[in-house]
């Protein structure tokens, strides 16, 4: 090997036979979904939970009377984008739906934790194999970040699949949405959650139906209508969003024609498969 130098040189020279340089980590500390189209209201929802997420505590968006499909999800991740967009979680976000209540595809903490370890830049073959030490490694990630990192662990069906996520001091913030309160996680803020109000549930409906199409006035012309397949709905936004969905399809039918067939429908969750 030759290597030969000219001009002059200031300082000191070193000669090596390999040099290596590393990659920077790839982190992904901006996976929050997309707001929901259809949302609408919750103005004093939002409010709680921008107000718990100043504090330490964790926050648990919980369903009243383990209702499904009254928009926990859509909650949460507007509150997120609305935390993020003032500035509270210059950190960025870690969002993982935990599927908690679907058969077979639950997600176990050991799975979550590598996720969220390949989200905080560690490499797949760094990432270890026993749940405790992939633990202690994404505390240790996020123990280093100063700027607060926010944590929505979303779909979760038990404490069990919560603590092992939860991140350590008091520089980040974690949210929560449950169909149960979750009482194991200590010190958690908890916010229950109802169906939509009428007013609002309307409001919902025509909000889908604008999104797909602004000159749709159906919801103006027969609010009456409106009002009632809200009530056929049970103003779970889950429901209307179907509903809506169906009527965006299809916008020669009336909501008349809606109702009807919710009316006389012998079961309605026939008529809301989508």
């Amino acid at each position: 090997m030759h290597n030969e130098l000219t001009g002059d040189v200031h300082g000191f020279v070193l000669q090596a036979a390999d040099v290596h340089l590393q990659v920077p980590a790839v982190t992904a500390l901006a996976g929050l979904p997309p707001v929901d189209a259809g949302f609408t209201g919750r103005t004093a929802d939002l409010a709680l939970v921008a107000e718990a997420l100043r504090s330490a505590r964790p926050v648990v968006v919980s369903t009243v009377m383990g209702l499904a499909g009254v928009g926990k999800t859509t909650l949460a991740v507007r509150a997120a984008h609305d935390a993020v967009e003032a500035g509270l979680f210059p950190g960025g976000v870690l969002f993982i739906d935990l599927q908690g209540y679907s058969t077979g595809t639950r997600v176990e903490p050991r799975a979550a934790l590598a996720v969220f370890l390949h989200a905080l830049g560690v490499p797949a073959g760094q990432v270890p194999a026993e749940q405790a030490a992939r633990e202690a490694l994404y505390r240790t990630r996020l123990a280093e970040r100063t700027a607060p990192v926010l944590v929505v662990l979303d779909n979760a069906s038990s404490t069990d699949q919560v603590k092992p996520l939860l991140p350590p001091g008091t520089t980040h913030r974690v949210l929560v949405t449950s169909r149960h309160t979750l009482g194991g996680v200590q010190g958690a803020r908890r916010i229950p959650l109802d169906v939509l109000p009428e007013a609002e549930a309307v409001a919902m409906l025509d909000n889908v139906l604008r999104a797909a199409d602004p000159a749709d006035e159906r919801i103006d012309a027969d609010v009456e209508a409106a009002r009632e397949i809200a009530a056929l709905c049970g103003r779970l936004p889950l429901a209307l969003g179907i509903v809506a969905a169906l009527l965006a399809d299809d916008p020669e039918l009336p909501l008349a024609g809606m109702t009807a067939s919710l009316r006389e429908a012998t079961t309605r969750l026939g008529e809301l498969t989508y």
